[in-house]
C-alpha cells in the first residue's frame, strides 16, 4: 500500500505537500516564524482535514506522529482506526 500524502495551507497559500512527517515539519517551521498563521492540513486522497498537535519542538511534533504498521500516519485516510471510527449509526 502506498503511503498517504497530505497538503498544508497557510491561508490560501500552499506551504507543503507530501508525507505527513515532512508536512508536519514544514507546518511547525511556518508556525514558529509566524505564530498567527492559520494552517490547515488535508489528506490528499479524501480531502479530510488532519489534526496535528504542534506543541513543543519539531522533534516533539514528529515523535507524536507514531506511524501505523501499514505506513499510514494517524489522521490519514489509510489509517484503519480513523475509518473504523466513522462506521456505525449517526445521531438520531
Amino acid at each position: 500500500m502506498a503511503k498517504s500524502t497530505c497538503t498544508a495551507f497557510a491561508g490560501s497559500r500552499r506551504i507543503a505537500s507530501g508525507d505527513l512527517t515532512s508536512v508536519a515539519a514544514k507546518v511547525k517551521e511556518t508556525m514558529e516564524r509566524d505564530g498567527r498563521a492559520v494552517i490547515l492540513i488535508f489528506d490528499d486522497a479524501t480531502s479530510e482535514p488532519i489534526e496535528l498537535d504542534t506543541r513543543g519542538t519539531v522533534d516533539d511534533v514528529l515523535r507524536r506522529l507514531a506511524v501505523q504498521p501499514d505506513g499510514a500516519a494517524p489522521g490519514c485516510a489509510a489509517d484503519p482506526q480513523m475509518n473504523a471510527a466513522r462506521r456505525g449509526p449517526g445521531r438520531p
